[in-house]
């Protein structure tokens, strides 16, 4: 299954990376952010395509905020370096190379259903945050 986004067939089938949808994810990261009064300083968002979330997050959030994108997909990662700057990063890199307790959240939008073993990338997750 990696192959399909390690070898451009994802970016074929998905040229935008769905980044027309980024705003609005956004907003409801903020609102959840807001409701339980968090106000992380690191994010990392794991399977972040384009980068348009996390673009769309460092404008909403607290201008100290670090953030950073991880995708296998180098198409997607080519689209996000557009966006980046001293606190907003992205790495064309499997989660596993994130180091452990990093971040103080970690996003995984649209992501499961692309993932096999589902499980297996929680367990690997579980202490990135």
């Amino acid at each position: 299954m990696t192959n399909m986004y390690t070898s451009g067939e994802y970016a074929r089938k998905q040229p935008t990376f769905h980044v027309e949808d980024a705003p609005w994810k956004a907003r409801h990261i903020c609102a959840m952010l807001e409701k339980h009064g968090l106000q992380p300083a690191r994010v990392v968002d794991v399977g972040c395509g384009a980068g348009a979330i996390l673009k769309e997050l460092q404008a909403a959030l607290d201008p100290e905020t670090v953030f950073e994108g991880y995708d296998i997909a180098p198409e997607g990662i080519d689209l996000a370096r557009q966006h980046e700057n001293e606190r907003l990063r992205f790495f064309c890199d499997d989660i596993a190379a994130i180091p452990d307790g990093r971040f103080d959240l970690a996003l995984c939008i649209d992501v499961f259903e692309h993932v096999e073993d589902y499980l297996g990338f929680l367990q690997t997750l579980r202490d990135k945050g």
